[in-house]
């Protein structure tokens, strides 16, 4: 039997994860196929939500980790069918960060001016209150969403700029900071307890308006036509939220970042990296911080849930990475 409470975080779910002021992992896998798509648009109250194609409206899929906080502040990291996104609603009054980790958004700004968000493009900056259009395929995106008021407050302008359509976030500095916690709360961010969220959100906060303040004036900002400077970033970003998957190659690394699997190996390669040593690495890291963090999960599972559909295999490149066995790192580590 529910309670009033209960009842209310059906009907308002955005709300009711504000007063937990926490990550919150949601899917929509958790309603029936026909109300899926509902559900999902009851999550983004400040954007309209419609799928591509209408025939997918049934059986929507769309899983999301989400924080949402008192003063209108919010972190999502979603991964969704294609969907059609329309801003400068009645709610629109912010400003919003947007980094692509997988496939591409195409966004209409005004009548024909248009601008395609990729991987490779960076973190960019899109004005909440203006009238625009995106429409994303295969899309996977950590986006953190800023009360207009609060820049205001904090840098005394309200980054007029952005009216004429999305921005680039200069590639350096603070950017590079706030891209690197971001991702690192898409990560982690649905371990932390409530007082730890809490501080990562106003970090990440706090670096937003930092890195916003870069693009006061128009030199310092640059219009979003579309490039490929950052595919090795984005590569590295992607490869690091996916390495739990045990098909991910780099045909699909290559795939999800908008480039050939030639360009792909280019691009590490300038670095003197390989794409299947940084994936192996990334899923033993991953595995190491799984086996301390749940001390009664079997390594079976752990393996699994780090890449490796092969439990043997797993250990032995374990052996190799760390010098000990899963079993004697867990127990080596917990003395």
């Amino acid at each position: 039997m529910t309670g009033p409470r209960e009842r209310h975080a059906a009907r308002h779910p955005v709300e009711f994860e504000r007063a937990r002021s926490s990550f919150r992992a949601l899917s929509t896998r958790s309603q029936s196929p026909r109300q899926r798509f509902d559900f999902w648009r009851s999550l983004f109250p400040r954007i309209e939500l419609d799928p591509v194609e209408e025939d997918s409206r049934r059986d929507f899929e769309g899983h999301v980790l989400h924080y949402a906080a008192q003063d209108g502040t919010a972190f999502v990291f979603c991964t969704n069918d294609d969907t059609r996104a329309r801003f400068g609603q009645s709610e629109g009054n912010f400003v919003m960060l947007s980094l692509t980790l997988a496939g591409s958004a195409k966004v209409q700004h005004g009548f024909d001016t248009r601008f395609i968000f990729r991987p490779s493009s960076g973190l960019l900056a899109l004005d909440g209150g203006q009238q625009s259009t995106t429409v994303s395929r295969d899309h996977s995106v950590i986006s953190l969403m800023l009360p207009r008021d609060k820049i205001v407050a904090a840098l005394g302008n309200d980054l007029t700029v952005l009216r004429e359509g999305p921005v680039s976030l200069p590639h350096r500095g603070m950017t590079h900071l706030l891209t690197s916690h971001l991702h690192t709360m898409a990560m982690e961010g649905e371990r932390l307890d409530r007082r730890s969220a809490d501080i990562a959100m106003k970090a990440a906060t706090d670096m937003a308006l930092a890195t916003l303040a870069q693009v006061d004036n128009r030199e310092d900002g640059q219009q979003v036509p579309g490039h490929d400077a950052a595919v090795l970033a984005a590569a590295r970003r992607y490869i690091q939220l996916q390495c739990g998957d045990h098909k991910l190659t780099a045909a699909g690394i290559a795939r999800a970042v908008g480039c050939s699997r030639a360009y792909l190996y280019q691009a590490f390669a300038v670095e003197e990296l390989s794409v299947g040593d940084t994936l192996r690495a990334a899923r033993l890291e991953r595995a190491a911080a799984l086996l301390l963090a749940f001390a009664d999960m079997p390594v079976k599972l752990v393996a699994f849930r780090s890449g490796y559909a092969d439990a043997a295999a797993f250990a032995r490149a374990f052996r190799t990475h760390r010098g000990m066995s899963p079993r004697e790192y867990r127990e080596f580590c917990q003395c």
